[in-house]
């Protein structure tokens, strides 16, 4: 007889794999370390997620979803183009910051890195859209066409998240800051 799934539990499950994946990566993340912090037996979990690989794409979609919510608000906020970059730039570092294991688990097997592109792709339509609109962008990206714009940031984003993903977590403060100064300068002419 199957069991009966529960939104609230399902959720919980989600939740605390979040925080686990992001505390200990894919690799060292175990069933019950997920079971023990959802407060729930570890065979719960196999109610609503067939396997670890599952419940991980699970998370990482959460993750995205959470992101886009949270970006939305900056993107359309009259802040003006270097608030507005900062803003973007502040918050998804310290995303990435947070989440760094997470991340390291989207590109620790090749059949993951789908989990990334769907993402990237459209992460970078809306950053090309939000630059496309902007007044003050860099002339450099203001004469590129649409596709080209978009093309750029694909190999902004897949560098910056692969760069950090790569990385030690002792040296990702160091990074993100020096790549938030290096895109400061290119669009902005300041690292500040």
């Amino acid at each position: 007889m199957a069991r009966h799934q529960d939104d609230e539990k399902r959720d919980r499950i989600l939740q605390a794999s979040i925080k686990a994946f992001q505390e200990k990566g894919f690799t060292t993340t175990t069933m019950k370390d997920i079971a023990d912090r959802a407060g729930i037996a570890p065979g719960s979990i196999y109610t609503y997620f067939q396997d670890k690989e599952v419940l991980f794409i699970a998370a990482v979609d959460t993750v995205w979803k959470g992101f886009y919510k949270g970006l939305k608000p900056i993107i359309s906020e009259a802040l003006g183009f270097e608030a507005q970059l900062k803003a973007m730039l502040d918050y998804g570092f310290q995303l990435l910051l947070e989440l760094h294991p997470l991340v390291q688990g989207m590109y620790q097997e090749p059949h993951r890195l789908n989990l990334f592109h769907k993402n990237m792709v459209k992460l970078a339509k809306q950053l090309a859209f939000f630059f496309e609109q902007s007044d003050s962008a860099r002339p450099s990206l203001s004469r590129m066409d649409r596709r080209s714009r978009m093309n750029l940031m694909k190999i902004w984003i897949s560098g910056m998240m692969f760069t950090l993903s790569s990385l030690p977590a002792n040296r990702i403060h160091l990074e993100i800051t020096q790549q938030r100064k290096m895109i400061l300068l290119l669009l902005l002419g300041t690292p500040d």
